[in-house]
C-alpha cells in the first residue's frame, strides 16, 4: 500500500478537481412532506436492497459451514502491510475525530507498547 499522507498534498490535488453542478434525473420528484413521500413509496424505484438480499442469498447457509475452520492471522508489528493497514486506518479515525494522525514509524511505536501494556493489566 503506498499513497500519501501529507494535508497539503491533498489540498493542492483538490483544488483543481471539478465537481460538475448537480442536475437531478428527468422524472425524479423531491416530496415536499409526508403525504407526497408517501406517495412516492408506493411507486419507489430500486434502492439496491434486492441486490443485497441477492448476494446475501448467495451466501451459505450455517448448517452447510458445519466443520470449516477459520484460521486468525496474528498481527505482527514488524510486518509492514499489518502496519500500513493499521497506520491507515487509525488516520481515517483520527481525521473523523479532527486528532493529529500519525506516520507508520510512530504507529509501529505505539503498537509495540499495547501488547506489553496489557501483560502487565492486572
Amino acid at each position: 500500500i503506498k499513497g500519501q499522507t501529507d494535508k497539503a498534498y491533498f489540498e493542492s490535488v483538490l483544488k483543481d478537481v471539478i465537481v460538475p453542478d448537480f442536475t437531478p434525473s428527468d422524472g425524479v420528484k423531491i416530496s415536499a412532506n409526508d403525504e407526497e413521500e408517501k406517495a412516492s413509496n408506493e411507486n419507489a424505484m430500486d434502492t439496491g436492497d434486492s441486490e443485497a438480499d441477492t448476494i446475501f442469498n448467495a451466501l451459505p447457509k450455517p448448517a452447510e459451514l458445519a466443520g470449516f475452520k477459520l484460521n486468525p492471522v496474528d498481527f505482527d508489528k514488524d510486518i509492514d502491510d499489518h502496519m500500513l493497514f493499521v497506520t491507515s486506518c487509525s488516520n481515517l479515525r483520527a481525521m473523523n475525530y479532527s486528532i493529529p494522525t500519525e506516520d507508520t514509524h510512530r504507529s509501529r511505536a505505539i503498537a509495540g507498547r499495547i501488547i506489553p501494556a496489557i501483560a502487565t493489566t492486572t
